[in-house]
């Protein structure tokens, strides 16, 4: 890294530091500048403010070879033009674009409300994977608004594979305490379970009709839109019959 600035004009953007599944979830990407007319390639991080480039990682054409390679970065052909108050950004199709950031917002903002609608839509249908799909899309796109989670949250719950109501659960968090994510799931999921079994996770009671209880370290794209690389611990917790209550 480098306090070494340069002039956005001076630049050009050979690829970003992403690989993308297709679909993808729409968001900003990080470009990968070169100053044009030399062999000095400029990675993430870096600090990108105004007409500047500053902080950034310095490498070569080779180095950006090498991490191609390695599949950390994606190559664009032909290269652009870096502009100032400009994003690079990729859409649900995977159709990456370069333009002003006010347009990208409202692009952003009208995915968030098309998005949102569908989730609700789907989850009212309940067709909870594509709720949770479109949820997804919704939260990468605006993640300060709390909705899209909580969506997330009540699929979590009513889908019988693999829950990672816990994983939802800690993005909330930055928004609202875990009690309150919660209790917002819980008021939109209702009833207190399958068969009289649940799955505690953390603090929450968690309904499936079928019970995992084993310990593993996952990492993919879920078919709902989650990114996933963490240790998930599921402990079963049988509740008592009615008759065993009334005794």
């Amino acid at each position: 890294m480098t306090t070494e600035t340069f002039d956005l004009s001076t630049l050009e953007i050979i690829g970003y530091a992403s690989t993308l599944a297709t679909p993808t979830l729409p968001r900003v990407l990080h470009p990968v500048f070169r100053v044009r007319g030399a062999d000095l390639v400029l990675f993430p991080p870096y600090t990108l403010q105004g007409t500047e480039v500053w902080k950034a990682h310095q490498g070569d054409q080779a180095e950006f070879e090498e991490f191609l390679a390695k599949e950390k970065l994606t190559r664009l052909d032909p290269p652009l033009p870096a502009k100032p108050h400009h994003d690079l950004w990729v859409s649900p199709e995977g159709v990456v674009a370069y333009a002003p950031k006010a347009e990208v917002k409202k692009t952003f903002e009208k995915l968030y409300a098309e998005h949102l609608s569908l989730a609700e839509t789907k989850l009212a249908a309940k067709d909870f994977e594509a709720a949770a799909r479109h949820a997804a899309v919704a939260r990468s796109v605006d993640p300060g608004k709390l909705d899209p989670l909580i969506i997330r949250g009540v699929t979590e719950f009513k889908l019988a594979d693999q829950s990672y109501y816990e994983f939802t659960r800690e993005l909330a968090g930055k928004i609202v305490k875990p009690a309150e994510f919660d209790q917002l799931v819980r008021e939109r999921v209702g009833g207190a379970g399958i068969n009289g079994v649940a799955v505690e996770v953390m603090s929450v009671e968690v309904p499936l009709s079928q019970i995992l209880s084993t310990e593993s370290a996952i990492t993919y794209v879920s078919s709902r839109g989650a990114i996933v690389m963490r240790q998930m611990a599921i402990r079963p917790t049988r509740f008592p019959s009615p008759a065993a209550a009334a005794a």
